[in-house]
């Protein structure tokens, strides 16, 4: 077998369980928001914070932060080829999502980790593979966007 063929056979291979493997998760994270304007399941939110709305506000700020951090980190894991360093970052921002309940960004996230860790099983064998990463880093800073636009309403409404 040629060096591509096996390539391209190992690649078949790999997504194909990934798929398998991940598709149930992945359709289950991919559940409409609540509305547009607003990517935080708020009952969520409310729950952990047991209606107290100032430990909600808080508890929004410190998200922000820390998706942020973890985001930038990931950005450059990704721009740098680190599959180790990506795959933790994008942990990072699924679980912290998943804790506040924000579906798109555990979905993105979720995608983000189990794409990479398909890229490192491969070898980094097909370099344009990373690249089409960017649609899901673009989706985590949309909803990150949203999510401080809605803390930013949160703290004068």
């Amino acid at each position: 077998m040629r060096t591509l063929d096996r390539i391209t056979y190992r690649l078949s291979l790999t997504r194909e369980f990934s798929q398998q493997r991940c598709s149930p998760l992945l359709t289950n994270l991919q559940q409409p928001m609540p509305n547009s304007t607003n990517p935080i399941k708020m009952e969520r939110l409310h729950q952990i914070s047991k209606g107290d709305t100032t430990l909600e506000l808080e508890l929004l700020q410190i998200f922000i932060e820390e998706i942020e951090i973890n985001l930038e980190q990931l950005k450059l894991a990704l721009s740098a080829k680190e599959p180790l360093e990506a795959i933790a970052k994008a942990h990072a921002i699924k679980g912290a999502s998943a804790n506040m309940g924000v579906p798109l960004m555990q979905s993105a996230a979720t995608q983000i980790e189990f794409q990479v860790r398909s890229l490192q099983e491969t070898s980094n064998l097909i370099p344009q593979s990373w690249e089409g990463l960017g649609d899901l880093v673009a989706q985590l800073e949309q909803t990150l966007a949203a999510v401080k636009t809605l803390t930013l309403n949160y703290q004068t409404g």
